[in-house]
């Protein structure tokens, strides 16, 4: 359940409804055009609906200072503090850009400020403004994720695949379209839904200081 209006801006839903004004408004601001740092403007809230639940009529795309101008704000210089990361999106290629700077970015860091709203960035950029290393950190573990689950070290079996990790001798196994998880001959008190995504959940239970057997439940 998402709770408040910071949740709600890192949804998979509000940046799917964001993207679909956008792209109705041409990708450009409705009062001035440009075409940089776009926003989504509510034109009304009421109270009870998502910022994603509104229909099209009631919002419309503008640029950063058009949207500070509806408010009552003074469009000043963007601020170079005060920004907080919101949400990420791996995109799969380099298909975005960053608002800031206009460079082809793959990795989507949402970023927000009290007086400015919320922008899409790349990982230099995000790490700039929130002043931290939260978005290069996360890039980091996104790569060493993904040479986690297609590493070679996971041996294909019968029925699925196996692997030593810290010590431990981990089993994968399908049965009746089912994916199984095995550690140390003991199987976990569950299923999972995919090959792909118990490998993923393996990756972050198996990093270090974690209780390994603990955390697969067996």
């Amino acid at each position: 359940m998402i709770y408040n209006y910071t949740q709600q801006l890192r949804s998979k839903e509000w940046k799917a409804y964001r993207k679909r004004i956008i792209q109705l408004d041409s990708g450009q601001c409705r009062r001035c055009n440009n075409e940089q740092f776009l926003h989504v403007h509510h034109k009304y809230y009421t109270k009870g609906l998502k910022p994603w639940e509104y229909p099209v009529e009631a919002v419309e795309t503008l640029c950063r200072g058009c949207h500070a101008a509806e408010h009552g704000i003074v469009d000043k210089s963007l601020p170079g503090f005060g920004w907080e990361f919101i949400g990420e999106e791996d995109t799969g290629d380099l298909c975005s850009e960053c608002e800031l700077c206009g460079e082809p970015i793959r990795y989507e860091f949402t970023i927000t400020h009290p007086e400015w709203g919320d922008l899409i960035v790349g990982t230099v950029c995000c790490d700039n403004l929130t002043g931290t290393s939260e978005a290069s950190d996360r890039h980091k573990e996104a790569k060493a994720r993904r040479k986690f689950v297609s590493s070679p070290l996971w041996r294909e079996t019968i029925n699925g695949w196996r692997r030593k990790i810290r010590g431990h001798n981990v089993r994968i196994y399908v049965f009746e379209r089912r994916v199984g998880l095995v550690v140390n001959g003991v199987a976990a008190n569950r299923y999972f839904d995919n090959e792909l995504d118990l490998r993923m959940k393996i990756f972050s239970w198996s990093k270090p200081g974690a209780e390994f057997d603990q955390r697969f439940g067996v």
